[in-house]
């Protein structure tokens, strides 16, 4: 029995699995660098806004909560800021917070993290339309939304009636 060679095997054009991860990971490198620069300082500034102000919600319904009392976020549209307060209306104070009263006040117009936001609607109904406030077991008043905006880009922070969920949407 004579044994024959195998016929030449064709050799197809392909990509090997090294070279396909290759590129992956340069396509993962140049995004990483490329897709921050693509967001100005202002919009990036506008997202963390919203941001402060989801947290800062969601810190004086914990606030309520701990302290047994009712805390509210009150909202100063005309000055561009807000505090929170508690059950008498005086500013929390805290101790991280700069400066020498401590209060619990952010101004987005005097602080540099958010220059060029700007409140530009709150409703929150019509008994206390620029204030929400929560109970000592964390509900809400009311249901409401907070808008901000930086140049053309908007943001909605709303607060859900009774369950005190925030959600935000760009608009």
């Amino acid at each position: 029995m004579k044994h024959q060679p195998h016929p030449a095997r064709r050799r197809s054009a392909a990509y090997t699995l090294v070279e396909v991860l290759l590129v992956v990971t340069i396509l993962g490198i140049v995004s990483v660098s490329v897709i921050p620069s693509m967001l100005t300082a202002g919009e990036m500034g506008v997202q963390a806004a919203a941001r402060v102000i989801v947290a800062d919600l969601l810190y004086a319904q914990n606030e309520a909560i701990a302290q047994q009392a009712s805390h509210k976020v009150v909202f100063d549209v005309a000055n561009n800021s807000y505090q929170i307060q508690d059950q008498n209306g005086t500013p929390l104070t805290v101790d991280w917070l700069g400066g020498s009263a401590n209060n619990y006040i952010v101004d987005f117009a005097n602080d540099q993290r958010f220059q060029g936001v700007t409140i530009t609607a709150v409703d929150f109904g019509v008994t206390t339309p620029n204030e929400i406030s929560y109970d000592n077991l964390g509900g809400p008043s009311t249901g409401g939304s907070i808008t901000i905006q930086f140049d053309r880009q908007s943001y909605r922070i709303d607060v859900a009636e009774f369950t005190g969920r925030v959600t935000v949407t760009q608009i």
